[in-house]
């Protein structure tokens, strides 16, 4: 009775020796779900932004040279007109006595008139009073040393746009450009203008601090008032710098970064007699993920251009119907290696378009 055991327990063990090969052979790795999109020709145009404030293109302060009031309506004391008065009846004397003083007489009559046309205030500009800073009845303080503003004058007909872009920006600005001003107050519409203004000089926020910031104020014209648009409102402009047409385009999200070192092309650098230092920051390249034919991804370095809001130029590692794995972003930027098999997600057979698989 001993052998039909020993013949069950090698029966037993071939089993358990066939399952332990079977699990220790090599198994294909799983098939990773990947968003795909085709590199496409067309028009990208570089786009800047940048939020500011809508102020008048053209505003004046509007000050007086002389300290005075209205002695008709009683805004001036009665020793200060009689104390006016002597010195005109005292001047007019000395005109009738003394005709060789015709010179410095006419001299004091020249500087009474230019005193005299100061009382009237004009401005240098036609506009809409957008500050009053002096009512009928108070006292102006001005001279030539010192500014008493009685009145702010803006031209309202020229309105514009004052933002700030960063140093990287800037680069790419020229006068002239196209501009897209959009207002918070008037949703949903968008007024055309043009950079007028491109500042020379940088403003640092924070220097010498982790926090520094450096930008450059820009100014763009509209190139009429939006209606009801008035200073101080809230706007956004969008700045056309740099247009290129016929174009290989990809989605922006599809260009990656992958360590030089990864890449199937990688070639280490050759060290001369072991005396050159190894190097401590790890070399990065652009790349994309381009799926075969056989659905596997296949890392490529590329080259870029500018970019728009949603998509990116690529100038040399494409060519126009190349698929390109574009999501999703933890997959493409961290997981997916040279090689891995890819699938797109299914489409519900209930949309219409029938389920499928590439």
């Amino acid at each position: 009775m001993t052998w039909w055991k020993a013949a069950i327990a090698g029966a037993l063990l071939l089993g358990a020796a066939a399952i332990t090969v079977g699990g220790l052979r090599d198994r294909p790795p799983p098939t990773q779900e990947v968003q795909v999109a085709k590199a496409r020709k067309g028009t990208i145009t570089r786009t800047i932004t940048g939020a500011g404030k809508v102020q008048a293109a053209t505003t004046v302060k509007i000050s007086s040279n002389l300290s005075g009031g209205l002695a008709d309506k009683g805004l001036a004391s009665t020793s200060e007109v009689e104390i006016s008065q002597a010195q005109v009846d005292t001047a007019q004397a000395r005109l009738a006595a003394a005709k060789q003083r015709v010179a410095q007489s006419s001299a004091v009559l020249d500087q009474a008139a230019t005193d005299l046309s100061r009382t009237t205030l004009l401005s240098p500009i036609d506009g809409n009073v957008i500050e009053l800073s002096r009512e009928v009845g108070e006292r102006v303080r001005g001279s030539d040393f010192s500014e008493d503003v009685v009145m702010t004058i803006a031209a309202l007909n020229q309105m514009e746009v004052k933002f700030e872009v960063g140093e990287h920006e800037v680069v790419h600005l020229k006068y002239g450009q196209p501009a897209e001003v959009s207002l918070d107050a008037l949703e949903g519409q968008s007024f055309n203008g043009t950079v007028v203004e491109i500042a020379q000089k940088a403003l640092i926020k924070n220097p010498g601090t982790e926090a520094e910031v450096t930008s450059f104020p820009i100014t763009v014209a509209l190139d009429a008032r939006p209606p009801g648009v008035l200073p101080g409102m809230s706007a956004e402009a969008r700045i056309s710098a740099e247009t290129h047409e016929d174009a290989v385009l990809v989605p922006i999200q599809a260009v990656t970064v992958r360590s030089e070192r990864t890449l199937p092309d990688y070639q280490p650098p050759v060290e001369g007699g072991g005396l050159t230092a190894k190097r401590r920051t790890e070399t990065l390249a652009k790349v994309v993920f381009v799926v075969d034919g056989e659905n596997k991804a296949q890392v490529r370095r590329v080259r870029t251009g500018i970019a728009s809001d949603t998509e990116l130029e690529v100038l040399e590692g494409l060519q126009p119907g190349d698929r390109v794995v574009e999501g999703p972003y933890r997959t493409l930027s961290k997981e997916l290696a040279n090689g891995d098999a890819v699938r797109e997600p299914e489409v519900p057979a209930g949309d219409g378009k029938g389920g499928r698989k590439s």
